[in-house]
């Protein structure tokens, strides 16, 4: 039926007050208060959870992150 997955567990979707969630095992290695992205496939039903990761370069000051050319003797013009 499921071809090329891996099928982790089982889950129920429950009513938890004025919202539906879905009933993770505590030993899923999903942790409390992890965010997560869902994403839905266009063109299936196919959901697929991301966890949301830190920017890391929210604070990050002007330059920081520069890392100088690897090969600075290279003229872009003799790149095909």
């Amino acid at each position: 039926m499921y071809k090329d997955v891996i099928i982790l567990f089982e889950s129920k979707v429950v009513k938890r007050g004025n919202s539906l969630a879905l009933a993770l095992p505590a030993n899923s290695g999903f942790k409390l208060n992890q965010t997560w992205l869902v994403i839905k496939s266009k063109n299936s039903a196919n959901i697929t959870l991301v966890p949301k990761l830190k920017n890391p370069y929210t604070n990050a000051k002007d330059g920081e992150f520069y890392v100088p050319e690897e090969w600075q003797d290279i003229n872009q013009s003799d790149v095909e």
